[in-house]
C-alpha cells in the first residue's frame, strides 16, 4: 500500500489574494524567475482538482492520498473567498465521494471561537479522520490556546498534523519541531504528525523528538526541491533519519500540489522504490522493507487502514 499523508487541493479561493502574490514573490526569487512567469504557472495550481489528484495518483500507483484543510484566516492575509469552513466541508465531501482513495483531515486555526467544537463537529458529522494546526499563523503549538484542540483529538481518537519547518510568506519562528515536545509529552495517547519533518532546517531537531517520544511521526513531504537538487544529501538525511529514529515513524507524503511542477507524484514514488544507482554508490542503501513502511505501511497501521 502507498499512501500520500500530506496533500491538499489548489483552489483560488481557499486563500486570500496577498497569499497567492507573497507565495509568487517567494518562488519567483527562489527559482530566479520574473515573478509574472511564476503568477503566470498558478492556475496549474489553482485547476489541481481531486480529479486530477485521482488520475495523479493512478498514474503513480499510490493507493490513497489524506487531503488535509489549511485555515490561514487568522494569519496576515485574511480569509480566502471561500471560508476555512467551507474547504473542510469540501475535503469531507470528497472523501464520503471517494471513501476508498481520500481521506480528509480537518484544518482549524485553535484560535477561532469553538475550534474544538468545530473540530467536533467535523469528526462526527462529517466524517473527518485527523486535525491539522498551522502554528505559523501566530501561535506556538505548546501555547496554552491550542490545548482545547488537543483534548479534542483526544477526545475523539484521532492524530494531530502540526506543521514544522520554514515557509513561504508566514512566520516561521513558530514552526520549530521542539515546540511540539511539551505537547507530546502531555498528550500521551494522541499520535503527533510532525508535517515536513522540520524541513532540511530543524530535521535533526524533528528526529530527536520522535526517538523519544513513542507518539510523535514525522512526513517527509515538500522535500522535493532539496531531492531534486542534492539528491545524494536527501538520501543521506534519510538514512540518518531512519538510522536515529527507526523505520517505523517516518510518513512518506509529497504536499501535492505545490512541488509536483518540479518533481511529478510518478517520479516522488519511484525515488523511494528505486533511488538512482549512484546513491548507492556513496555508500547509501535501504531495505524493501523500510522502503514499504515509510510509502505507506506506518501509516496504515496508524490508521488502521485495511489493505
Amino acid at each position: 500500500m502507498i499512501v500520500d499523508v500530506h496533500t491538499h487541493l489548489g483552489k483560488r479561493e481557499y486563500c486570500a489574494e496577498g497569499w497567492w502574490k507573497a507565495w509568487t514573490r517567494t518562488v519567483a526569487t527562489l527559482v530566479g524567475r520574473p515573478v509574472e512567469k511564476i503568477w503566470d504557472r498558478l492556475p496549474d495550481f489553482w485547476n489541481s482538482t481531486a480529479e486530477v489528484l485521482l488520475q495523479e495518483m493512478n498514474e503513480a500507483h499510490i493507493d490513497k492520498s489524506v487531503l488535509i484543510g489549511t485555515d490561514w484566516g487568522l494569519g496576515r492575509f485574511g480569509d480566502g473567498e471561500a471560508s476555512f469552513e467551507q474547504q473542510n466541508r469540501d475535503y469531507a465531501e470528497l472523501a464520503r465521494k471517494y471513501p476508498d482513495r481520500i481521506i480528509s483531515v480537518c484544518g482549524i486555526d485553535p484560535r477561532r471561537k469553538g475550534a474544538a467544537e468545530f473540530l467536533e463537529r467535523a469528526v462526527r458529522e462529517w466524517g473527518m479522520q485527523g486535525v491539522k494546526i498551522h502554528p505559523v499563523v501566530g501561535f506556538y503549538p505548546n501555547d496554552s490556546v491550542v490545548y482545547p484542540v488537543y483534548a479534542k483529538a483526544s477526545e475523539l481518537g484521532i492524530p494531530v498534523w502540526i506543521h514544522t519547518g520554514p515557509i513561504i510568506c508566514q512566520q516561521s519562528k513558530f514552526a520549530q519541531p521542539i515546540y511540539c515536545d511539551d505537547v507530546a509529552l502531555d498528550f500521551p495517547d494522541v499520535n503527533f504528525i510532525l508535517c515536513h519533518g522540520g524541513l532540511w532546517s530543524w530535521w535533526a531537531e524533528a528526529v530527536g523528538i520522535i526517538a523519544h517520544k513513542h507518539n510523535v511521526y514525522l512526513d517527509i513531504s515538500a522535500w522535493q526541491g532539496y531531492a531534486h537538487r542534492r539528491p545524494v544529501e536527501f538520501f543521506r538525511t534519510l538514512r540518518s533519519m531512519i538510522d536515529l529514529a527507526g523505520p517505523y515513524r517516518i510518513l512518506w507524503g509529497s504536499d501535492w500540489p505545490f512541488l509536483k511542477t518540479l518533481v511529478s507524484q510518478v517520479k516522488w514514488v519511484k525515488l523511494f522504490q528505486e533511488p538512482p544507482s549512484f546513491v548507492e554508490e556513496a555508500g547509501i542503501t535501504f531495505t524493501e522493507k523500510e522502503k514499504k513502511l515509510m510509502l505507506g505501511e506506518n501509516f496504515a497501521r496508524l490508521m488502521n487502514l485495511k489493505p
